[in-house]
């Protein structure tokens, strides 16, 4: 029988190392029952009276997000913000709130924003009612976008 090191059996050191690459896989891995996997390679657009949003959902708990509000002046901004997100249930349904960083609040956080995102797919839209904006359609779009605020800066 081959051996490696100090008397290990080679098949015993392979099968470990085959072991752990597959459970290192699997842990990268985007899970089965993740219901925000289709939010990770996808922009969710969102409108309301005031503003439009694009926000991008990272797989590990982080997310940026570029609004385009009209001031009370009448003149358009685009502010980029990132913070984390967390899914929790709450009366039996799966939300996920955003909780943006350095945005204000108390300690630098705004309060979170929370919806119903589990179980749309991409091309899917969708009205929620938000604490703070009133009521507002969501839109779950492939691709990480942008283009369409920026463009409506210029």
């Amino acid at each position: 029988m081959a051996t490696h090191g100090k008397g290990f059996p080679a098949a015993a050191l392979l099968s470990a190392a085959l072991l752990a690459s597959a459970a290192l896989a699997q842990a990268a891995a985007p899970s089965r029952d993740d219901a925000l996997s289709p939010y990770y390679a996808s922009t969710l657009v969102c409108h309301s009276a005031t503003q439009q949003c694009h926000i991008w959902l990272q797989r590990d708990g982080t997310f940026r997000e570029y609004v385009l509000a009209q001031g009370a002046d009448g003149k358009f901004s685009l502010t980029g913000l990132e913070g984390i997100y967390k899914v929790s249930e709450r009366n039996g349904v799966s939300e996920t709130c955003l909780m943006p960083l350095g945005n204000g609040g108390p300690m630098g956080m705004r309060p979170p924003e929370c919806y119903a995102l589990a179980g749309h797919k991409v091309g899917e839209e969708w009205s929620v009612e938000s604490g703070t904006a009133g009521r507002v359609t969501l839109a779950l779009r492939a691709g990480r976008q942008i283009n369409a605020l920026v463009g409506f800066l210029n």
